[in-house]
Formats: C-alpha cells, structure tokens, sequence
C-alpha cells in the first residue's frame, strides 16, 4: 500500500490508486480536501471522484507516459460525490511502484501569495511616476529615429515602440490599483503576442538561444487579456531562455507550441464551460530539481541566484483570472510549462 498511518498527521492529502484506478488508501488531509471519508472513497474509481474534464486524468496519464511525476498548480476540484468543490488545490501525479500517487497541497499558501500581492498594489502608483517618464523619453526617441531609418532598421524600431507602449499600459492598470487578477478581457489570436514576445526575446538574447515556434495555424481566438497574457507568456520564455544560457552542447533551446487541447472543457467562474487551447513554452536545459518543483509557484521563491521569486507568481494569477489551468513537467534535457486558454465564445 503506498500510503501509510505514517504520514497520516502531514498537512498534504495522498491518495494511492490501483492499476484501475481505483482508491486503495488515503490518508487525513486529503479527506478534508476532497470532503469525503477514505472509508466511502475506499474501491471507488477516481472517475466517481472527480469530473472527466478535472485535470487530475490529464496528470496521470502524462506521467504515466512519462514514468515520473507531473505538477499543476490551482486545480479546481468537482466532482460527482463532492459537496463542495475547492479552488486552488497544488496537484501532483506520481508514478509509484504500488501503483499511482496524487498528492495533493491546500490552497492556504495561495490565499496567502494573494493578500501579499494586494499589499503591492499601493506601489503601483508610485511605480507608474518613476517609470513612465522615460519610458515616454525612449519611446519619443525612437519615433524621431523611425523618420531616418533604413528599412531593415524599422522591424527593430516597431519593436521597441510597441514594447514601450505595452509596458506603459501595464503601468497605467497597476497605479489604478488593478492588478493582475482583473483581466479585460476580449477574443483575440494568441499566435499574434506569441510571434512578437518571440521576436523581442530572441533580440534579447543575441543568437545566444535558439527559440523555436510550434503553432497550429487553425486555433481559434482564446478569450483573454492580451497584455497580461503576453506578460505571462513572455516571463516563461524569459525563464527558459535564462536557463539554457550558454549551454553549446546540445544549443540552448525555447520551444514555444500551440496545439488545441481535445476533449478539455474549462469551467469557468461565471458559469459553463469552454473549449480549450494548450500553449507550452519548453526549454532543454538542466531541468527544475522536484524539491524545488514543489514551491516554485510561491512568492518570492527562486531557483536563480539573481532572481526576485515574483515572475510564476504572477504567471500563476494571470493563468487563475483567466480560468485557466498551468502544469509543470521537468526533468533534466526537458522542463515544460503548459498553459491551457478558454476559447472565445462562439469559435470552435
């Protein structure tokens, strides 16, 4: 039996399955999360848990194939036998040699990364003074170079235009106190802020890694906000790239992918339920150690020497305001970020 009275008092519920998927233990804390004694759980199948579009099933099967573990963070948990259903749940999908192990981490440390990210907001009145003065210098400056630029000088030149713009509306939206979690939301293509975080951060990093793009021309448009989704997308990438910096052997890759994501449907805070889309962003460097893979979503957790531990929080909030689902795979030679979007009302 996978899981035993030893860890019966730990404050992060285990569930242990059998080859069909059925309940074999439990352990306390994850009847308070699921609400369900281990007694009524006992030979049940999971399906009669939990709903077919929960991202439990997605877990396990992934690691399955992969013959390791896989992580999300802020599941939603519903299911058929569950009075109440709870938000925010950290889950983890465990290949075992008893069989499969989902672990489960209540959603407190989230409640508690959100109130610390509402105590920001105050600063982001006096963000917007000190920054918006030169950026309004940097974007003036490059609109007088634009009158005298070659024509291979003017993509470049857009670039930083359009990157200044987007960056002076994010610090409009945070000295109004709005955060992250407020998204405006409206339909629009995702391959369109991909191609232009993709064209920024490979001027950024010089040649020095190579960023690849893998989309599915057919998507339909997600619904969303397109600068806080960007800011999302872009901070993976980012991170990605830092963490193949310099590696020559195999070259240091980001692989940025789209694929539409069948059979999900995605509850949505307002009610009902959308179709969905999958965007990764992947890199092949040295991978995330699993003790750091656990924390790696909490505030002001890094595992870079000169990091602030602020960049997943925030991919973590814009993925939950966007009723979205975030799961981590990683391992070294792969460590993959999966995003998966709501389709827009209407498009299929």
């Amino acid at each position: 039996m996978a899981v035993s009275i030893d860890i019966d008092g730990v404050p992060i519920g285990f569930l242990s399955l059998d080859d069909q998927q059925r309940v074999s233990a439990a352990n306390t804390e994850a009847e308070n999360i699921i609400g369900i004694s281990r007694q009524a759980m006992s030979g049940r199948k999971l399906s009669e848990l939990f709903y077919y579009d929960c991202l439990i099933f997605d877990l396990l099967e992934r690691s399955r194939g992969l013959g390791g573990e896989l992580s999300a963070a802020d599941v939603e948990l519903r299911g058929p036998s569950m009075v109440l259903q709870r938000r925010g749940v950290a889950v983890t999908a465990r290949e075992a040699p008893d069989g499969p192990l989902i672990i489960f981490a209540p959603p407190t440390l989230n409640q508690n990364r959100r109130d610390i990210t509402a105590e920001l907001a105050a600063f982001g009145r006096i963000l917007g003074h000190e920054v918006k003065n030169p950026l309004a210098g940097i974007s003036g400056a490059v609109q007088l170079l634009k009158r005298k630029a070659r024509a291979d000088q003017e993509e470049l030149l857009d670039l930083v235009l359009n990157e200044s713009k987007r960056i002076e509306r994010l610090i409009d939206r945070l000295s109004a106190f709005e955060l992250f979690s407020a998204p405006r939301s409206s339909a629009f293509n995702i391959h369109a802020i991909l191609d232009q975080l993709a064209r920024s951060e490979q001027l950024a990093f010089t040649g020095q890694v190579q960023i690849k793009q893998e989309y599915d021309p057919s998507l339909p448009m997600v619904m969303g906000d397109a600068d806080h989704l960007q800011h999302l997308f872009q901070n993976l990438v980012r991170n990605g790239c830092e963490a193949v910096l310099g590696q020559t052997d195999p070259k240091g890759t980001v692989t940025i992918s789209t694929r539409y994501a069948a059979g999900m449907r995605m509850a949505k805070k307002a009610g009902g339920k959308a179709k969905a889309i999958c965007v990764s962003v992947s890199d092949n460097g040295p991978g995330i150690k699993p003790e750091a893979q656990a924390q790696i979503f909490n505030m002001f957790q890094t595992t870079k020497p000169t990091g602030s531990g602020l960049g997943l929080t925030v991919v973590n909030q814009i993925v939950q305001s966007h009723d979205g689902q975030l799961t981590l795979e990683s391992r070294p030679g792969l460590t993959q970020f999966s995003v998966y979007l709501p389709i827009a009302e209407g498009d299929t």
